[in-house]
Protein backbone atom coordinates (compact mmCIF):
# COMPACT_ATOMS: atom_id res chain seq x y z
CA UNK A 1 0.00 0.00 0.00
CA UNK A 2 1.25 3.44 -1.00
CA UNK A 3 1.10 5.65 1.87
CA UNK A 4 0.65 8.61 -0.36
CA UNK A 5 -2.28 7.49 -2.30
CA UNK A 6 -4.38 7.11 1.00
CA UNK A 7 -3.37 10.66 1.86
CA UNK A 8 -4.65 11.90 -1.42
CA UNK A 9 -7.29 9.55 -1.69
CA UNK A 10 -8.45 10.91 1.96
CA UNK A 11 -8.21 14.41 1.03
CA UNK A 12 -10.22 13.48 -2.43
CA UNK A 13 -13.02 12.16 0.12
CA UNK A 14 -12.95 14.88 2.56
CA UNK A 15 -11.46 13.10 5.25
CA UNK A 16 -10.32 14.57 8.26
CA UNK A 17 -8.31 11.81 9.86
CA UNK A 18 -6.84 8.38 8.38
CA UNK A 19 -6.78 5.47 10.47
CA UNK A 20 -4.21 2.41 9.72
CA UNK A 21 -3.63 -0.70 12.20
CA UNK A 22 -2.40 -4.05 11.73
CA UNK A 23 -4.58 -7.23 10.60
CA UNK A 24 -7.54 -4.57 9.72
CA UNK A 25 -8.56 -2.27 6.65
CA UNK A 26 -7.94 1.82 5.84
CA UNK A 27 -10.33 3.83 7.62
CA UNK A 28 -11.37 7.58 7.38
CA UNK A 29 -12.78 10.11 9.64
CA UNK A 30 -15.46 12.14 6.86
CA UNK A 31 -18.26 13.87 8.75
CA UNK A 32 -16.86 12.83 12.12
CA UNK A 33 -17.37 8.70 11.45
CA UNK A 34 -15.03 6.47 10.60
CA UNK A 35 -15.38 4.73 7.38
CA UNK A 36 -13.85 1.44 5.88
CA UNK A 37 -12.22 2.67 2.43
CA UNK A 38 -10.61 -0.30 1.29
CA UNK A 39 -10.84 -4.09 1.21
CA UNK A 40 -7.12 -4.45 2.01
CA UNK A 41 -6.04 -6.26 5.07
CA UNK A 42 -3.23 -3.99 6.35
CA UNK A 43 0.17 -5.85 7.16
CA UNK A 44 2.91 -5.25 9.25
CA UNK A 45 5.45 -4.79 6.82
CA UNK A 46 2.49 -2.63 5.37
CA UNK A 47 3.02 0.03 7.92
CA UNK A 48 6.54 -0.22 7.96
CA UNK A 49 6.66 0.86 5.22
CA UNK A 50 4.60 3.35 6.39
CA UNK A 51 6.66 4.69 8.99
CA UNK A 52 9.71 4.46 6.68
CA UNK A 53 8.53 7.00 4.27
CA UNK A 54 6.76 9.75 6.30
CA UNK A 55 9.30 9.72 9.48
CA UNK A 56 11.88 12.34 9.64
CA UNK A 57 15.43 11.27 10.79
CA UNK A 58 15.05 13.31 13.94
CA UNK A 59 11.88 11.42 15.22
CA UNK A 60 13.35 8.08 14.95
CA UNK A 61 14.86 7.99 18.27
CA UNK A 62 11.82 9.18 19.61
CA UNK A 63 9.95 6.65 18.43
CA UNK A 64 12.59 3.92 19.44
CA UNK A 65 12.45 5.20 23.03
CA UNK A 66 9.16 6.23 23.43
CA UNK A 67 6.85 3.78 21.52
CA UNK A 68 5.03 6.81 19.75
CA UNK A 69 5.84 9.87 18.53
CA UNK A 70 4.28 12.85 17.01
CA UNK A 71 5.62 14.91 13.75
CA UNK A 72 4.17 16.80 10.57
CA UNK A 73 5.12 16.95 6.88
CA UNK A 74 4.26 17.95 3.81
CA UNK A 75 2.61 15.89 0.96
CA UNK A 76 2.95 17.06 -2.84
CA UNK A 77 -0.41 18.06 -4.36
CA UNK A 78 -2.55 17.66 -0.59
CA UNK A 79 -0.70 19.84 2.17
CA UNK A 80 0.45 19.43 5.29
CA UNK A 81 -0.42 16.45 7.51
CA UNK A 82 0.10 16.07 11.53
CA UNK A 83 1.02 11.95 12.07
CA UNK A 84 1.02 9.86 14.93
CA UNK A 85 3.15 7.04 14.73
CA UNK A 86 2.49 4.14 17.41
CA UNK A 87 3.27 0.91 18.38
CA UNK A 88 0.19 -2.04 19.26
CA UNK A 89 1.06 -5.28 19.26
CA UNK A 90 4.46 -5.13 18.14
CA UNK A 91 3.28 -3.24 14.96
CA UNK A 92 3.03 0.15 14.21
CA UNK A 93 -0.19 2.09 13.95
CA UNK A 94 -0.78 5.48 12.59
CA UNK A 95 -3.32 8.19 13.16
CA UNK A 96 -2.91 10.79 10.48
CA UNK A 97 -4.50 14.24 10.55
CA UNK A 98 -5.33 16.26 7.00
CA UNK A 99 -5.16 19.86 7.17
CA UNK A 100 -6.15 22.13 4.65
CA UNK A 101 -3.98 23.56 1.92
CA UNK A 102 -6.02 27.14 2.17
CA UNK A 103 -6.23 28.34 5.13
CA UNK A 104 -10.24 29.56 5.72
CA UNK A 105 -11.14 32.91 6.78
CA UNK A 106 -12.69 33.29 10.31
CA UNK A 107 -15.87 34.16 8.38
CA UNK A 108 -16.08 30.70 6.69
CA UNK A 109 -15.99 29.08 9.53
CA UNK A 110 -18.53 30.71 10.69
CA UNK A 111 -16.75 32.88 13.84
CA UNK A 112 -18.35 35.60 14.63
CA UNK A 113 -16.81 39.49 13.87
CA UNK A 114 -16.58 39.95 17.30
CA UNK A 115 -13.83 37.63 17.70
CA UNK A 116 -12.11 39.12 14.83
CA UNK A 117 -12.27 42.34 15.78
CA UNK A 118 -10.88 41.95 19.42
CA UNK A 119 -7.99 40.34 17.56
CA UNK A 120 -6.95 43.86 16.51
CA UNK A 121 -6.72 44.85 20.45
CA UNK A 122 -3.14 43.53 20.33
CA UNK A 123 -2.66 42.60 24.44
CA UNK A 124 -3.92 39.74 26.32
CA UNK A 125 -4.68 36.02 26.33
CA UNK A 126 -7.06 34.73 23.44
CA UNK A 127 -7.98 31.11 24.21
CA UNK A 128 -9.18 28.90 21.80
CA UNK A 129 -11.10 25.77 23.37
CA UNK A 130 -12.88 22.47 22.68
CA UNK A 131 -12.89 19.04 22.19
CA UNK A 132 -10.44 16.91 20.54
CA UNK A 133 -11.34 17.10 16.57
CA UNK A 134 -13.54 19.67 17.02
CA UNK A 135 -11.52 21.84 14.80
CA UNK A 136 -9.58 24.04 17.49
CA UNK A 137 -6.28 24.54 14.82
CA UNK A 138 -7.86 25.27 11.86
CA UNK A 139 -9.48 28.17 14.17
CA UNK A 140 -6.20 29.42 15.40
CA UNK A 141 -4.42 29.66 11.91
CA UNK A 142 -7.47 31.33 10.79
CA UNK A 143 -6.81 34.15 13.50
CA UNK A 144 -3.17 34.22 13.06
CA UNK A 145 -3.87 34.37 9.09
CA UNK A 146 -6.06 37.70 10.13
CA UNK A 147 -2.97 39.21 11.99
CA UNK A 148 -0.69 38.40 9.01
CA UNK A 149 -2.71 39.98 6.67
CA UNK A 150 -3.92 43.12 8.57
CA UNK A 151 -1.09 43.60 11.23
CA UNK A 152 2.24 44.98 10.96
CA UNK A 153 4.01 42.83 14.09
CA UNK A 154 5.96 40.09 14.88
CA UNK A 155 4.24 36.45 15.56
CA UNK A 156 6.14 33.83 16.77
CA UNK A 157 4.97 30.36 17.07
CA UNK A 158 6.09 27.70 19.64
CA UNK A 159 4.23 24.06 17.91
CA UNK A 160 4.25 20.67 18.63
CA UNK A 161 4.47 19.63 15.87
CA UNK A 162 3.92 22.47 13.21
CA UNK A 163 1.23 21.89 11.39
CA UNK A 164 0.56 25.20 9.32
CA UNK A 165 3.11 26.91 7.33
CA UNK A 166 2.60 30.59 7.14
CA UNK A 167 4.05 33.20 4.93
CA UNK A 168 4.95 36.42 5.79
CA UNK A 169 2.82 39.20 4.49
CA UNK A 170 2.36 41.98 7.02
CA UNK A 171 3.67 40.76 9.44
CA UNK A 172 6.65 38.84 10.79
CA UNK A 173 6.17 34.81 11.52
CA UNK A 174 8.90 32.87 12.96
CA UNK A 175 7.58 29.35 13.89
CA UNK A 176 9.24 26.97 16.29
CA UNK A 177 8.63 23.53 16.64
CA UNK A 178 9.17 21.71 19.77
CA UNK A 179 12.18 19.30 20.08
CA UNK A 180 13.63 20.94 17.01
CA UNK A 181 14.05 24.41 17.40
CA UNK A 182 13.24 24.46 21.23
CA UNK A 183 13.21 21.64 23.93
CA UNK A 184 9.73 22.66 25.39
CA UNK A 185 6.75 25.02 25.36
CA UNK A 186 8.02 26.51 28.57
CA UNK A 187 11.75 27.32 27.19
CA UNK A 188 10.49 28.23 24.22
CA UNK A 189 7.55 30.96 25.76
CA UNK A 190 10.40 32.44 27.78
CA UNK A 191 12.41 32.29 25.00
CA UNK A 192 10.11 34.27 22.94
CA UNK A 193 9.66 37.26 25.64
CA UNK A 194 13.65 38.07 24.65
CA UNK A 195 13.04 37.94 20.79
CA UNK A 196 10.81 41.26 20.72
CA UNK A 197 6.87 39.68 19.96
CA UNK A 198 3.51 41.00 19.72
CA UNK A 199 2.30 38.18 19.70
CA UNK A 200 3.06 34.65 20.99
CA UNK A 201 1.37 31.94 20.00
CA UNK A 202 1.30 28.19 22.23
CA UNK A 203 -0.44 25.52 19.73
CA UNK A 204 -1.36 24.13 23.36
CA UNK A 205 -1.10 24.43 26.92
CA UNK A 206 -0.76 21.07 28.84
CA UNK A 207 1.39 22.17 31.91
CA UNK A 208 1.73 24.24 34.82
CA UNK A 209 4.97 25.66 33.72
CA UNK A 210 3.92 26.55 30.44
CA UNK A 211 0.47 27.83 31.46
CA UNK A 212 2.62 30.17 33.89
CA UNK A 213 4.86 31.05 31.67
CA UNK A 214 1.66 32.02 29.04
CA UNK A 215 -0.40 34.42 31.38
CA UNK A 216 3.27 35.94 32.38
CA UNK A 217 3.86 36.72 28.59
CA UNK A 218 -0.19 37.69 28.58
CA UNK A 219 0.71 40.42 31.67
CA UNK A 220 3.72 41.60 30.51
CA UNK A 221 1.80 43.18 27.75
CA UNK A 222 1.87 40.48 24.79
CA UNK A 223 -0.79 38.84 22.74
CA UNK A 224 -0.63 35.52 23.27
CA UNK A 225 -3.20 33.16 21.54
CA UNK A 226 -3.19 29.46 22.56
CA UNK A 227 -5.45 26.03 22.62
CA UNK A 228 -6.84 24.00 25.13
CA UNK A 229 -8.78 20.62 24.79
CA UNK A 230 -11.62 21.78 27.16
CA UNK A 231 -15.60 22.13 26.54
CA UNK A 232 -16.82 25.30 27.25
CA UNK A 233 -16.01 28.59 28.60
CA UNK A 234 -16.23 27.89 32.40
CA UNK A 235 -14.77 24.63 32.24
CA UNK A 236 -11.94 25.91 30.50
CA UNK A 237 -11.07 28.55 33.63
CA UNK A 238 -11.59 26.25 36.12
CA UNK A 239 -9.31 23.93 34.47
CA UNK A 240 -6.42 26.72 34.09
CA UNK A 241 -6.78 27.21 37.69
CA UNK A 242 -7.27 23.52 38.93
CA UNK A 243 -4.07 22.09 37.32
CA UNK A 244 -2.21 24.40 40.15
CA UNK A 245 -1.28 23.11 43.42
CA UNK A 246 -4.23 24.74 46.10
CA UNK A 247 -1.85 26.89 47.46
CA UNK A 248 -1.22 28.93 44.02
CA UNK A 249 -4.98 29.04 42.98
CA UNK A 250 -6.06 32.17 44.21
CA UNK A 251 -2.97 33.70 43.39
CA UNK A 252 -3.69 32.32 39.71
CA UNK A 253 -7.29 33.57 39.80
CA UNK A 254 -5.70 36.86 40.02
CA UNK A 255 -3.37 36.82 37.42
CA UNK A 256 -6.13 35.58 35.00
CA UNK A 257 -8.55 37.71 35.12
CA UNK A 258 -6.10 40.60 34.56
CA UNK A 259 -4.40 38.67 31.59
CA UNK A 260 -7.72 36.67 29.54
CA UNK A 261 -8.80 38.72 27.15
CA UNK A 262 -11.39 36.26 25.61
CA UNK A 263 -11.78 32.14 25.46
CA UNK A 264 -13.95 30.82 22.31
CA UNK A 265 -14.97 27.30 22.59
CA UNK A 266 -16.11 25.11 20.21
CA UNK A 267 -18.10 22.37 19.42
CA UNK A 268 -18.63 20.54 15.89
CA UNK A 269 -22.86 19.82 15.35
CA UNK A 270 -23.26 17.26 13.18
CA UNK A 271 -26.40 17.14 11.14
CA UNK A 272 -28.42 14.14 11.78
CA UNK A 273 -30.00 13.90 8.34
CA UNK A 274 -28.10 12.43 5.13
CA UNK A 275 -25.58 14.68 4.67
CA UNK A 276 -24.14 14.39 8.32
CA UNK A 277 -22.44 18.22 7.83
CA UNK A 278 -20.87 18.88 10.35
CA UNK A 279 -20.91 23.16 11.99
CA UNK A 280 -18.85 24.79 14.27
CA UNK A 281 -20.97 26.63 17.25
CA UNK A 282 -18.94 29.17 18.83
CA UNK A 283 -18.98 29.97 23.07
CA UNK A 284 -17.90 33.39 23.32
CA UNK A 285 -16.54 35.10 26.43
CA UNK A 286 -14.94 38.47 26.54
CA UNK A 287 -13.20 39.87 29.42
CA UNK A 288 -14.40 42.94 31.38
CA UNK A 289 -14.65 44.11 34.95
CA UNK A 290 -17.59 42.24 36.00
CA UNK A 291 -15.81 38.76 34.23
CA UNK A 292 -12.67 39.62 36.34
CA UNK A 293 -14.42 39.73 39.41
CA UNK A 294 -15.86 36.51 38.75
CA UNK A 295 -12.50 34.78 38.15
CA UNK A 296 -11.15 36.50 41.21
CA UNK A 297 -13.76 35.50 43.25
CA UNK A 298 -13.79 31.82 42.12
CA UNK A 299 -17.83 32.90 41.27
CA UNK A 300 -17.42 31.16 37.88
CA UNK A 301 -21.31 29.79 37.76
CA UNK A 302 -22.36 33.99 36.89
CA UNK A 303 -19.98 33.68 33.86
CA UNK A 304 -23.03 31.55 32.10
CA UNK A 305 -25.27 34.28 33.01
CA UNK A 306 -22.79 37.38 31.89
CA UNK A 307 -22.12 35.79 28.86
CA UNK A 308 -26.21 35.92 27.84
CA UNK A 309 -26.46 39.40 29.26
CA UNK A 310 -23.47 40.73 26.82
CA UNK A 311 -25.07 39.26 23.75
CA UNK A 312 -24.72 42.90 22.35
CA UNK A 313 -20.87 42.95 23.61
CA UNK A 314 -20.07 39.78 21.12
CA UNK A 315 -20.83 36.75 23.82
CA UNK A 316 -22.65 33.93 23.74
CA UNK A 317 -23.54 31.45 25.38
CA UNK A 318 -22.89 27.90 23.36
CA UNK A 319 -26.61 27.18 23.71
CA UNK A 320 -27.48 30.99 22.37
CA UNK A 321 -25.00 29.85 19.57
CA UNK A 322 -26.85 26.85 18.63
CA UNK A 323 -30.51 28.57 19.10
CA UNK A 324 -29.00 31.38 16.70
CA UNK A 325 -27.99 28.95 14.22
CA UNK A 326 -30.99 27.20 14.11
CA UNK A 327 -33.47 30.77 13.34
CA UNK A 328 -30.88 31.22 10.75
CA UNK A 329 -31.44 27.49 9.27
CA UNK A 330 -27.94 25.98 9.50
CA UNK A 331 -29.04 23.31 11.77
CA UNK A 332 -32.00 21.40 12.23
CA UNK A 333 -34.65 21.17 14.61
CA UNK A 334 -33.19 17.66 15.33
CA UNK A 335 -29.66 19.12 15.69
CA UNK A 336 -31.10 21.79 17.94
CA UNK A 337 -32.64 19.92 20.53
CA UNK A 338 -29.42 17.30 20.60
CA UNK A 339 -27.17 19.55 21.52
CA UNK A 340 -28.51 22.11 23.74
CA UNK A 341 -27.79 21.86 27.16
CA UNK A 342 -31.13 23.87 28.38
CA UNK A 343 -34.49 23.18 26.68
CA UNK A 344 -35.06 25.66 24.38
CA UNK A 345 -38.69 26.71 23.37
CA UNK A 346 -39.19 25.88 19.58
Amino acid sequence: MDIEEIIKSAEENKASDIHLSVGTVPRFRIHGQLKVVSDHIITPQDTKNMVLKLLPPVSRKALERRGDVDFATTIPQVGRIRVNVFMQRGCYSLAIRLFPTKLPTPKALGIPDSVEEALHKKRGMFLITGPTGSGKSTTLAALINVINQTESLHVITIEDPIEFLYHHNKALINQREIGIDTPSFAMGIKAAMRENPDVIVISNLYDIESINMAIAAADAGHMVLSSLPTAGVINTIEHLVDIFPTYQQQQIRVQLSNALKAVISQELLREEDESLNQIAAFEILFNNAEVAEAIREDKLAALEDIMERNKKNGMQTMDNAIYDMYLKRYITKETLVKYSKKPIPI
